[in-house]
């Protein structure tokens, strides 16, 4: 039972759409409980991995899956979930989805949060967990959104939207995090706005600024 009672509770797992036989469809899905077990939202994985999740072209070969599944996972949509107690609005992201800055892509104006769950033990005591980590607070800062991770075997942060680190667990530590949720920033960032065209005018702005210091450079060398 959840303390207080007016906690929710977050977690991942697997869901289906009810029908069964050839109809039933799987998901990798992340669902918000309440105390009581009624269940607020079910958010389900949009970005499967190839070969783990799902079997791409699956009809043009005959190749297990690496994960033992008995059908492959459906893809989500990728919305934004809602848990209107606390007038909060989520960008949920399951492992990997987390690396897709255009996927992750929202507007601080119609979201409050990234919350992304992930298991990286896949990687086991190697860079892996901490890129993945690294990648993710990217995410947070490119949005101008407060980031909750929670990896099941860390490293588990809370983020603020400028990407700093306000608690952690490190990698393999068992503990959990009791912290507030930062504020999310109160304006629009440029990426929220343009997207990857943002990189693309960096790019062109640093060319501009390079050519016009080579010359004033030249000009000046001339003169003196």
């Amino acid at each position: 039972m959840l303390a207080p009672t007016d906690a929710i509770l977050l977690s991942g797992g697997v869901s289906d759409n009810g029908e069964t036989n050839s109809a039933l469809q799987v998901y990798n899905s992340l669902s918000a409980l309440t105390a009581d077990g009624r269940k607020l939202f079910d958010y389900h994985k949009s970005h499967l991995v190839p070969f783990g999740e799902y079997i791409p072209l699956k009809r043009l070969w005959l190749l297990p899956e690496i994960t033992a599944d008995f059908l492959d996972y459906t893809e989500g949509k990728g919305e934004l979930v809602r848990i209107d107690k606390f007038n909060l609005i989520i960008k949920p992201l399951i492992c990997y989805e987390s690396i897709f800055p255009d996927f992750v892509r929202t507007s601080n104006k119609v979201a409050d949060l990234i919350v992304n769950v992930t298991n990286d033990t896949w990687y086991g005591n190697s860079s892996g967990p901490y890129q993945h980590f690294q990648i993710s607070r990217m995410r947070s800062v490119e949005n101008g959104l407060p980031l909750l991770r929670v990896a099941n075997n860390g490293i588990s942060a809370v983020i603020d939207p400028l990407g700093r680190v306000i608690k952690k667990l490190k990698l393999n530590e068992i503990g959990y995090i009791d912290s507030l949720v930062p504020s999310k920033l109160c304006f629009e960032t440029v990426y929220s706005k343009f997207g990857d065209i943002t990189a693309l005018l960096v790019i062109i702005m640093v060319l501009i600024a390079h050519i016009l210091i080579k010359t004033l450079l030249k000009l000046l060398s001339k003169r003196y």
